[in-house]
């Protein structure tokens, strides 16, 4: 993704032409976009890594019939 944004800057720089173009700011466009949504998702994965490491995985939720309910209280 950073090559290629790169790769656009270049472009632009060295042509000014280009930077007009549809197809070029189209390109450049989506790009920003997937990367600012590629940016949140680490952001994201990294803190449910981190919860996950300190306080452990999730409990699995055991199934309690209604009967056992009456029995406990």
């Amino acid at each position: 993704m950073v090559y290629a944004m790169c790769i656009l800057w270049t472009v632009g720089s060295y042509f000014p032409w280009v930077q007009k173009e549809n197809l070029f700011l189209v390109f450049a466009f989506g790009l920003t976009i997937g990367i600012g949504m590629a940016v949140l998702a680490l952001i994201g994965f990294v803190i449910s890594f981190g919860k996950t490491k300190i306080f452990g995985p999730d409990p699995y939720f055991d199934f309690v019939e209604e009967e056992d309910l009456d029995e406990e209280t």
